[in-house]
């Protein structure tokens, strides 16, 4: 799904990204600096609002603003951000339908990858234009930030920009294994995707 949250401090400004769907009950993972600013550790607008914009089936078409979401947990370290839609946008006082139309993604073991593996990302990078865009690579290493033998990051050849944030990156089967979080310039355009696993168990 697209992120879209407006920025209080600026008129007519929002914040754009991307979620992954967790729960069909309107679970949504994304990155925490699509919600705020991390050094901060504050968010865009006081209630952590969202707006949802969902993807017609045959993705082809602009994603349609539908559901209003707001953040239950936030991470600025990890930089990762737990939404719930809680609303239809237009009205939120209206009951949401049971079906929220909203499709899960299939858990992966990320710890399973290895270099050279293939891995893809969904997202909505402002490069892209309007509409879902999918990029594929290959898995080109691991950062331990930490030096604690976990990897945190895993660096891939896929150009991550601007709202691609908080998406969704795959394995070679479809399942999820991490967030696209950012691109690394510095070190020739290397993206950097947060750990699937980590994610989940934060």
């Amino acid at each position: 799904v697209q992120v879209i949250v407006p920025i209080t401090t600026e008129q007519d400004t929002y914040s754009t990204g991307s979620g992954t769907i967790l729960a069909e009950s309107g679970l949504i993972l994304t990155n925490y600096h699509v919600m705020g600013e991390i050094e901060q550790e504050t968010l865009y607008n006081g209630n952590g609002f969202a707006a949802i914009a969902v993807n017609p089936t045959n993705l082809k078409g602009r994603p349609i603003l539908k559901y209003a979401a707001y953040l239950v947990a936030g991470n600025p370290t990890l930089d990762l951000a737990l939404l719930r839609i809680t609303g239809l946008l237009e009205d939120e006082s209206l009951a949401l339908p049971e079906n929220l139309g909203l499709t899960v993604i299939s858990i992966g073991d990320s710890q399973a990858l290895q270099i050279g593996d293939e891995i893809s990302a969904f997202g909505f990078p402002s490069i892209g234009g309007d509409t879902v865009t999918f990029t594929k690579g290959i898995l080109s290493g691991f950062e331990d930030e930490e030096d604690d033998g976990y990897a945190e990051w895993l660096k891939v050849d896929l150009n991550i920009n601007h709202g691609n944030s908080g998406g969704l990156a795959t394995n070679s089967a479809g399942e999820y294994v991490g967030v696209p979080t950012q691109g690394r310039q510095d070190i020739g355009m290397i993206g950097l995707v947060r750990d699937g696993n980590l994610a989940m168990d934060w």
